[in-house]
């Protein structure tokens, strides 16, 4: 199997982290997940139970990035687990050594 030109050209793509990653994000949709854009337009992939106003949430001690769903209750808003995410240029820590993290404590809203 080694020796086909499919097996060949799949080595080289995972030899420029770019195209892996591209790659991952294609073989991650086979699995049931999707494609979004965020309003910061960051590219990710997640459940395709995605609804517009999801939102992304960075968990310290996580280590994937959590989509949650807000659900306002009687008691205030809370949040909805949908799932984990990847998104392209935040899996490593990206956003938290700019400095574009905000703190908040988050409430789960069990179903």
């Amino acid at each position: 199997m080694t020796e086909t030109p499919e097996w060949q050209i799949l080595c080289a793509i995972k030899m420029d982290p770019d195209s892996a990653r591209t790659m991952d994000l294609v073989w991650a949709m086979s699995r049931g997940n999707m494609l979004f854009l965020t309003k910061e337009e960051y590219l990710g992939s997640a459940s395709r139970s995605l609804v517009v106003g999801d939102e992304i949430a960075l968990i310290q001690g996580v280590k994937s990035p959590i989509v949650l769903r807000p659900v306002d209750t009687p008691s205030g808003k809370r949040y909805q687990v949908v799932g984990p995410a990847y998104i392209h240029g935040v899996m490593n820590g990206e956003l938290c050594e700019q400095g574009e993290s905000e703190t908040e404590d988050l409430i789960y809203a069990g179903r």
